[in-house]
């Protein structure tokens, strides 16, 4: 071992506590000018953790090789893992920016103690990397400043090209974020004198290797196509299925792993500690009965101003990370004022389709409609549209109102695109996502006949089997129906892709009204996900009777029992892994930090959000009381009440 190496390594210098941030960055510095030397070389170090950085008599930092360092198996195999980047860990190509990941979660080991996603179980933690959010670094040292959780948000990012390009140029920004100098510091560690950061040792591909390549074997963590725990012999009664048991198996397919992940909606920021206060609050200059955002994405929202004898719907878009006003856009009104109060997206836009007036002269059953855009501040002509208590939901190109007086089909311009009068559907709450219409049948004999969303043609047209729950549901990209013995699965096309048999499609629940990212189905003891494509069970739960459920970023949300929430509380689990968790309220909405799942509900006491660990547990409240006008809501991977961005 070279004589730089004698000194303690960093692993037993930060089992001893955080370390001081100046110590930490002259850590940092060295260890990445090692990395960015060697990258500049094409080599990559890839074990890049506290265990194999070492301090030399003056207190300077340099990186061991991969086989110098020995510790004891399990040992070495946990303390890996928790520094490994997502990549390495599903056996994907990596590059230097792999090392950069794992020097971000020894630079939080080194500031807060422990790595970013501590656990005893090394699939556990593996499993985290791949697919739970970053963690505030604040939360776990409240002295350190706010801006240290954005520059850990880059640097963890599990997509490597929203990473920094360098190693230098995330420690930079870290320091900056700290408050000390983006120079390198006239001192290290200790008082000795510095010396230049050596060359990186030649990386020997043994040891580490083989604790990636075992961990790949046991769980592919892209789709979580492995991860286990012991599995039960039988299916449990339902009484036993009313609570969500987190130790229950879980296998999964092996196909899932190659599966593109996808999120329905944002995820919420980290939901880790309970807030102290609101992010921000708008409020607009003027006499207004109403101000509350109403609608947005996770760049901006949209802010409503409320005024009953104005001519015009006065609106705000604000930025969402700031609450700063960026236009203000003013609205006619189409005949008698009314409350504009709802808006749906059009997927991965930054556009809302909005009501913006209502009750229209003396005909309380006409409502308008215009498109706003976001990023530049304009609307389009409002447009009337007949008819009352509307579905409305948005794709990324259409935006689709079903009434009592027939279907109506708007573009990104807020044009109408098709419409039919004769289309009235049936199913509850069309979600947001939905490829297809239906026209109300698909039960007691009835003809089920689906449209597309997007130029309103027939794709589909079937007479289901009697069945006592949904005859049909929409996922992202597709549908399901209802066959003997089971149901067929189709594009959004109409386009039969796989059938599945002893399955039914689970309905969706209005709470939770967004389409999920794959088909969910379920039978009398179990609920799966399905890849659409070949109708392959992807995994399965032995859980209770699911009729009704929602997408939430990547997961399908089941809510609790309205009468009995403690006896049948709701779930969530992740459509790619089926690993999820219990909640017991949640009559408004739910989201996630894919972590940890925000729920809420109001009635006449109030309105109360809640979060929940995976294991049923609430971990903190937040309770709006009595008499307020506003409900939590959930917009753009935000959480409001009012005026207010909470989270």
């Amino acid at each position: 071992m070279n004589e730089f190496e004698s000194g303690d390594d960093l692993a037993a210098i930060a089992a001893r506590g955080p370390l001081p941030v100046q110590h930490v960055i002259t850590v940092l510095r060295d260890t990445a000018a090692a990395l960015d030397e060697a990258a500049a070389r094409g080599r990559i170090h890839g074990d890049v953790r506290p265990g194999t950085i070492r301090l030399d008599p003056g207190g300077h930092a340099h990186l061991t090789d991969v086989d110098d360092a020995r510790p004891a198996a399990t040992a070495a195999t946990l303390d890996t893992v928790a520094h490994a980047s997502p990549e390495q860990l599903q056996a994907w190509p990596v590059d230097p920016r792999s090392d950069q990941y794992s020097l971000a979660c020894t630079a939080v080991t080194l500031l807060t103690g422990v790595p970013p996603y501590p656990a005893t179980i090394p699939t556990a933690v593996a499993l985290a990397h791949a697919q739970h959010p970053v963690p505030a670094i604040t939360a776990r040292r409240p002295d350190l400043p706010p801006a240290v959780d954005a520059v850990f948000y880059r640097a963890l990012a599990k997509n490597p090209a929203e990473r920094y390009p360098t190693s230098s140029a995330f420690v930079s920004d870290l320091t900056a974020a700290l408050g000390g100098p983006t120079t390198p510091a006239a001192h290290p560690i200790s008082s000795a004198p510095a010396a230049p950061a050596p060359a990186l040792p030649k990386r020997r591909f043994g040891r580490i290797s083989l604790i990636i390549a075992a961990l790949v074997v046991v769980v592919a963590l892209a789709a979580g196509s492995a991860y286990w725990l012991t599995r039960p012999e039988t299916a449990p009664d339902a009484e036993s299925r009313s609570h969500f048991d987190a130790t229950a198996a879980v296998t999964v397919a092996p196909e899932a792993a190659e599966l593109r992940r996808q999120s329905v909606t944002p995820n919420l920021p980290s939901l880790e500690s309970r807030p102290s206060r609101p992010r921000w609050e708008w409020n607009p200059a003027g006499e207004f009965s109403t101000v509350e955002i109403i609608g947005g994405t996770d760049r901006y929202v949209l802010g409503a101003a409320d005024r009953a004898d104005s001519v015009f719907a006065t609106f705000a878009v604000l930025d969402a990370q700031t609450g700063r006003t960026v236009h203000t856009v003013s609205v006619p009104v189409v005949g008698r004022p009314g409350r504009p109060v709802d808006c749906v997206d059009f997927r991965g836009k930054q556009l809302l389709f909005c009501l913006v007036s209502d009750s229209i002269g003396d005909d309380s059953t006409r409502s308008a409609y215009s498109v706003i855009d976001l990023e530049k501040g304009t609307y389009s002509d409002p447009v009337a549209v007949a008819g009352y208590a509307p579905v409305m939901f948005a794709t990324a190109d259409r935006a689709v109102l079903a009434t009592d007086a027939g279907t109506v089909a708007f573009d990104t311009a807020g044009r109408e695109v098709w419409s039919d009068s004769r289309l009235q559907p049936g199913h509850v709450g069309i979600p947001q996502g939905s490829p297809v219409v239906d026209n109300g049948g698909g039960r007691d004999g009835e003809t089920l006949t689906l449209h597309s969303a997007v130029d309103g043609r027939v794709v589909h047209q079937s007479t289901p089997p009697g069945h006592p729950f949904a005859p049909w549901a929409p996922f992202l990209g597709g549908f399901m129906v209802v066959e003997d013995g089971g149901v067929g699965l189709f594009d959004e096309a109409g386009r039969r892709t796989s059938t599945l048999e002893g399955w039914w499609p689970v309905g969706y629940d209005e709470r939770f009204n967004t389409v999920t990212a794959l088909p969910i189905v379920f039978n009398d003891t179990s609920i799966a996900a399905v890849d659409p494509a070949t109708g392959t069970v992807l995994w399965e739960r032995p859980n209770g009777v699911f009729k009704h459920a929602g997408g939430v970023g990547s997961l399908v949300v089941i809510p609790p029992d309205d009468d009995d929430p403690e006896k049948f509380p709701g779930y969530w689990l992740d459509v790619y892994t089926g690993v999820g968790g219990e909640f017991t309220s949640g009559r408004l909405f739910a989201g996630t930090d894919g972590t940890r799942l925000a729920s809420a509900e109001g009635d006449a006491g109030g309105s109360t959000l809640a979060v929940h660990a995976p294991d049923g547990r609430r971990l903190w409240e937040l309770r709006e009381p009595e008499g307020s006008k506003y409900m939590y809501s959930l917009i753009g991977g935000h959480i409001y009440f009012g005026n207010r961005q909470i989270l």
